[in-house]
Order: structure tokens, then C-alpha cells, then sequence
């Protein structure tokens, strides 16, 4: 939905997606997230973004996948932008705190 220019709908199914993804298989739980994360970013609800990412580098600590550490750097490329807001600011703490940066 995101690639077809509807952000708020690509919004709504990453929510519901997270509602109904099994919260055992992490990598899949992170990838949800940075899709969701994307859609925040799109619509430039940057704070939302930033939080909904940071979780899913949470997630990425978990689990050795290199395509999903791949997507995260891609997902937090993506926030430059807004690089001296807060929450990307705090965002990139956190990367630190779990050695991701």
C-alpha cells in the first residue's frame, strides 16, 4: 500500500498486521514494525516512527538475520531528515545502548 501512495491505509493494515502477527517469531514481528515505521516516516509523524523503529531494533537483538539489520539501517536512513529531532535523537541512544549504531 505504501508503494502505491496510500499511506494511511499502508498505516492501518501495518497496525492490524501487528494486532494478528504471532509475537513468538520475532524477525517477522520486527519486520512489521519497520514496515509501520516506513508509513509513520512517509507521512512525516516522525516521533511515532522513531518509536515504532526503535522497537524493532529491540527485536533485531534478538535475532541474527542479516536482511532484517539490513532493513533497520535502511528504515533509520530513512529518518535523516529529522536526524536533530528528539526522538531520532533518542532513537540513535538507543541504537547505541544495544550496539547497532
Amino acid at each position: 500500500m505504501l508503494r502505491l501512495g496510500d499511506v494511511q491505509g499502508a498505516i492501518s493494515a501495518g497496525e492490524e498486521s501487528l494486532a494478528l502477527v504471532d509475537r513468538t517469531f520475532v524477525r517477522n514481528l520486527a519486520f512489521t514494525k519497520l514496515f509501520l515505521g516506513d508509513a509513520y516516516t512517509a507521512t512525516k509523524e516522525i516521533d511515532q516512527a522513531a518509536i515504532v523503529i526503535g522497537e524493532a531494533a529491540a527485536l533485531a537483538v534478538q535475532n541474527r538475520s542479516a536482511r532484517l539489520r539490513e532493513r533497520l539501517r535502511s528504515a533509520i536512513e530513512r529518518l535523516s531528515p529529522w536526524r536533530r529531532s528528539a526522538a531520532v535523537r533518542q532513537l540513535h541512544e538507543r541504537l547505541r545502548t544495544y550496539h547497532l549504531s
